[in-house]
């Protein structure tokens, strides 16, 4: 049975919105790119991004057309061991934590960073008409997002191995 995600109204992760699901917050996936620019604003000023870096990473958030797409209801933290299996199928998806409303290629882009080998797999069970030829671009996009959103998590939670998370950030941007 192919996986399909289902439509949701907002766009954000719950644990960030006011409310129960599934409203997320108010806006679209795109606004909600745009705000992740406004936050990555402290840590430009904490010298963690050098002002270069940060102005592409600001420019790219506030690219609308990038991450112009209907939310869907997406994990957050989706990697292999989030995942419970018996043999070859999946048998369950924990830790939903980091769950909301967002663009559905954020989940594949955040197990294709983890385990390349899984994406074939993934994009199959996301499309089962066939995989769209802008897939690359919807991955690097979105790769990207996810490192920038864990280095805000990071910051914003006074994480001491924010510029750990720099080198990952350049090589999402070199994909681009």
């Amino acid at each position: 049975m192919p996986c399909t995600p289902f439509p949701c109204g907002g766009a954000g992760f719950f644990k960030e919105a006011p409310g129960p699901p599934p409203c997320a917050g108010a806006g679209t996936w795109a606004e909600q790119a745009a705000g992740l620019a406004d936050r990555l604003g402290p840590v430009a000023g904490a010298a963690i991004l050098t002002p270069a870096l940060h102005a592409r990473c600001r420019d790219l958030l506030l690219d609308g057309t990038r991450w112009d797409q209907p939310c869907v209801y997406v994990h957050g933290d989706f990697h292999p061991r989030h995942l419970l299996s018996a043999g070859s199928r999946i048998e369950a998806v924990i830790d939903w934590a980091h769950c909301g409303a967002a663009g559905p290629w954020l989940d594949l882009a955040r197990m294709d960073f983890r385990e390349p080998g899984s994406q074939r797999a993934m994009l199959d069970a996301y499309f089962p008409a066939g995989i769209p030829a802008d897939t690359p671009q919807h991955l690097a996009n979105h790769r990207l997002l996810y490192m920038l959103l864990a280095l805000v998590w990071e910051y914003e939670c006074g994480g001491d191995w924010l510029h750990e998370r720099v080198p990952g950030i350049e090589s999402a941007l070199a994909a681009l």
